[in-house]
């Protein structure tokens, strides 16, 4: 999971999270990305992180999810100016 805080004064606070719902492997896969990458386990897409392209992980990442949704609140709130 990954949490984000757009904080403007006088403003309330934009807070958005964002997920990747996997599970840890005891057998680790893969020779991409880092850290925990080659145990973790995505069902929806029966790979491990690690076996991922970055452009495939960018799209699906906890990271990525956040800032996407980050992005539509504060194109709402430009929209509404």
């Amino acid at each position: 999971m990954c949490a984000l805080a757009f904080v403007i004064p006088n403003k309330n606070p934009i807070v958005v999270e964002g997920r990747l719902d996997g599970i840890i492997s005891i057998e680790p896969k893969g020779t991409k990305g880092f850290g925990y990458d080659p145990l973790f386990y995505i069902p929806q897409l029966k790979k491990h992180a690690a076996e991922l392209s970055q452009e495939e992980k960018s799209a699906i990442s906890h990271r990525g999810n956040a800032l996407r949704e980050l992005k539509t609140h504060l194109e709402k709130m430009l929209d509404e100016k």
